[in-house]
């Protein structure tokens, strides 16, 4: 799990950890993080006497990045349907959406 917090995600685990602590914290918006922190001590409770708490916020961010990028891609299949109202191009859109290059940053913290 440590392994994937790199780049931004150092942030945001950092400022579900211990708050806000520098200016430069600042640019991250709270609903991550808040979202992190509220997880962690909820849904994955049961895990803390295996995980600390960085891994375990770690796990958090998985879980609630992958299912934003579920529903974006559900979403997304919606809107494509109404404007294309064709629904194989539709999927083929949403497929494209969802394996493209970028899409690892789709499914990681």
């Amino acid at each position: 799990l440590e392994n994937g917090v790199v780049w931004d995600s150092v942030y945001f685990l950092r400022i579900a950890q211990c708050g806000y602590e520098y200016e430069q914290t600042f640019a991250f918006l709270p609903l991550l993080p808040l979202s992190l922190s509220l997880s962690s001590h909820t849904l994955f409770a049961f895990l803390s006497p295996f995980l600390n708490q960085r891994p375990l916020l770690a796990l958090s961010a998985y879980v609630i990045n992958n299912m934003a990028f579920v529903l974006a891609a559900l979403y997304f299949y919606k809107l494509s349907l109404t404007v294309l109202k064709d629904p194989q191009i539709a999927l083929r859109a949403t497929v494209f959406f969802c394996f493209n290059p970028a899409s690892i940053f789709y499914s990681s913290m």
